[in-house]
């Protein structure tokens, strides 16, 4: 089975989003992934040796980065403990490796931050928050059940990003609303 984790931070000028996807588990085994107080994210596999994709991004008033890197290596019950450097998204991630549990770390990975290919998922303007080509009440459902928790996990986060700010909030809900219902607003193109 191929699984996604996602982690969503927020604070009140930022998002993070912190995802592990095509993570392969076996029927029987488990995997954790939980964000840690300085930032950092663990992925502890305990399941056999397996591949994943890590993908970071975060988004405020005043910066959003991309960190993104695929097939990433991690052994059988171990630990990945990844670290950006949040201050520039050229940096590598660093992801420090417990291949014996024990949280000793016996090796440090550098992977450059790669061009991410969701990054291009947004067309035309923005407002298409489930995909399916037009924007309407469908869209609006979609993002209300995103932002009150309902469990829609968005497949495209820059089209749910409905008046372009860099975070995905009440205020896209009220511009889709306003843009659905003839109230005046113009959906923005794309970034």
């Amino acid at each position: 089975m191929t699984c996604r984790f996602d982690i969503i931070r927020e604070s009140p000028d930022s998002q993070t989003v912190f995802c592990i996807k095509d993570a392969s588990i076996g029927t029987g085994d488990s995997a954790n992934v939980v964000s840690s107080a300085d930032k950092a994210f663990r992925y502890t596999n305990s399941s056999e040796a397996t591949k994943y994709t890590v993908r970071i991004e975060i988004a405020s008033s005043t910066v959003d980065t991309v960190y993104f890197h695929d097939s990433v290596s991690i052994c059988a019950n171990c630990t990945h403990i990844v670290s950006p450097d949040w201050r520039n998204s050229d940096d590598s991630l660093i992801i420090y490796v417990d291949s014996i549990p024990g949280g000793t770390y016996e090796d440090t990975l550098f992977l450059s931050n790669e061009r991410d290919p969701e990054a291009s998922c947004c067309s035309g303007t923005t407002g298409n928050v489930n995909m399916t080509g037009i924007v309407d009440l469908s869209d609006l459902s979609a993002l209300v059940s995103y932002l009150t928790g309902g469990g829609y996990v968005l497949p495209c986060q820059p089209e749910a990003n409905v008046n372009a700010v860099g975070i995905v909030d009440l205020s896209d809900l009220s511009a889709l609303v306003s843009y659905l219902t003839g109230g005046g607003y113009v959906l923005p193109n794309c970034p």
